[in-house]
């Protein structure tokens, strides 16, 4: 499962991605699970759902992923809040 999952977010088709690896996510072996929350992770912010990703991308919290999970966070954070215009100085 994880197989087409792979294939679907490489081909741009995040959301039929995002299924897959749900469903592969109960399954995987404690080895795969970081690698799994990872790509659904990307799945989701691909798909602009950035309050998920985040989500997912914290449960990654020891191992050789968890770095890699906290650039992932910073990303979508600035995605979901983007900086807004500048604030004007106050008149005088």
């Amino acid at each position: 499962m994880n197989g087409a999952a792979d294939a679907f977010l490489s081909y741009d088709q995040p959301a039929k991605a995002e299924e897959l690896y749900k469903l592969a996510l109960p399954k995987a072996p404690a080895a795969d699970k970081d690698r799994v929350l990872t790509r659904l992770g990307i799945a989701q912010a691909d798909q602009g759902k950035y309050g998920d990703a985040q989500g997912t991308f914290g449960q990654i919290t020891s191992g050789g992923r968890s770095a890699v999970a906290k650039l992932w966070i910073a990303y979508v954070k600035s995605k979901a809040n983007p900086a807004g215009p500048a604030a004007s100085a106050p008149a005088t």
